[in-house]
């Protein structure tokens, strides 16, 4: 997995200086350059927290001692990551917050694929999860890209994943039910989508790791492969 990390914040207006960000010696190794989005409290920051560090399996520390907190803005993460043959990753965290999210249109135009996290607890935001990315794909620059889309359907470790209710609380209440695999390609219209991206839905966790390794290494090869293909120019 990643042997180095690093990260930038702030609201950054020119991706273009990403070219200078890599040392010398990692420039024949192949670079991924993804945008990572969804809603605040879908947990994607402490996914890709997972991934880069590989914190639970080689840090060996407890679970609970995992923390972030909510991205301003756009955080800029690189880490390396090895699939096989080692891949170079440069994630754009987007924040997830209300005010942020025009942001992700931006960025969409200077990556070559999409990492769209959903919390499967949230079910009461899901439509807003779903127009919010049906809106990034709308954007001329996605179409034409036709970038794959890895959909994360995260938090399992807080589900079964089967829909059923998660217990009662401390008053005896029941929990909101979590979603499907099945209600969340439902809900985001995933065979329509389809046709356009290539996407994959995973559950996956960003305390357990369940998921992540597999997606990420999903999407490199989804990117590697896509690149190689003609693109359509998008219409109206």
């Amino acid at each position: 997995m990643g042997n180095y990390l690093q990260s930038r914040s702030g609201s950054l207006e020119n991706p273009s200086f990403l070219k200078h960000l890599l040392p010398n010696g990692l420039k024949k190794t192949p670079i991924r350059t993804i945008l990572l989005c969804g809603l605040n409290n879908s947990g994607k920051t402490t996914l890709l927290c997972n991934l880069s560090t590989d914190f639970i399996e080689k840090v060996g520390e407890e679970v609970e001692q995992v923390s972030t907190c909510p991205t301003v803005g756009v955080s800029l993460v690189e880490f390396g990551q090895r699939i096989g043959s080692r891949v170079n990753w440069r994630v754009w965290d987007m924040s997830g917050q209300g005010r942020f999210r025009n942001l992700w249109s931006y960025y969409s135009g200077h990556v070559q694929g999409l990492v769209y996290v959903v919390d499967i607890t949230d079910s009461d935001r899901i439509a807003v999860a779903r127009d919010e990315l049906q809106m990034l794909l709308d954007q001329p620059r996605v179409k034409e890209s036709r970038m794959p889309i890895l959909l994360f359907a995260n938090k399992a470790d807080m589900s079964n994943m089967d829909g059923e209710e998660g217990g009662r609380d401390g008053q005896g209440q029941s929990k909101n039910k979590s979603l499907s695999l099945d209600n969340i390609r439902l809900a985001f219209g995933v065979d329509s989508l389809s046709q356009h991206h290539k996407i994959k839905v995973l559950s996956s966790s960003g305390l357990t790791g369940t998921g992540v390794g597999e997606g990420f290494g999903w999407l490199s090869e989804a990117i590697r492969t896509s690149e190689k293909a003609p693109r359509r120019v998008a219409t109206n």
